[in-house]
């Protein structure tokens, strides 16, 4: 029996999360050396710098295989731009991304008739809106 993995190829998914870890070992370890004269760090200081600065050529690695894989497995198709797709999705960005906040919908709603025609585009085109 084969699980589902969604529209997400494997690849990318094991691209987010390594990118994920990444991200967050160079945020500890940036802050481990920033204030590393309150006291000395558990690790060392020289390993705690080899481990950001390992981390952070890792995470360069991670995005050039990332433009690699969409070029080369087709993902790329998603970052196509569409001219006529601009100024909606400009606006439509936002509002998916911070649609589980009311206010969003509130300020799209409550301004110029402009808006209230981006509103409905936004009415039509994400679920969130439903």
């Amino acid at each position: 029996m084969r699980r589902d993995l969604g529209p997400y190829p494997l690849w990318l998914r094991c691209w987010h999360w390594g990118n994920a870890l990444l991200f967050v070992t160079l945020l500890i370890s940036g802050f481990r050396i920033h204030f590393s004269n309150l006291g000395p760090p558990p690790l060392g200081f020289r390993t705690d710098v080899l481990i950001h600065n390992t981390a952070g050529i890792l995470l360069t690695l991670f995005y050039c295989l990332f433009l690699y894989g969409n070029l080369r497995f087709g993902n790329a198709r998603y970052y196509l731009i569409v001219a006529d797709d601009i100024i909606p999705g400009l606006v439509r960005q936002p509002a998916t991304i911070c649609g589980a906040f009311s206010w969003v919908r509130l300020i799209l709603t409550r301004t110029t008739r402009t808006t209230r025609n981006a509103s409905s585009i936004l009415c039509r085109k994400c679920s969130i809106w439903r």
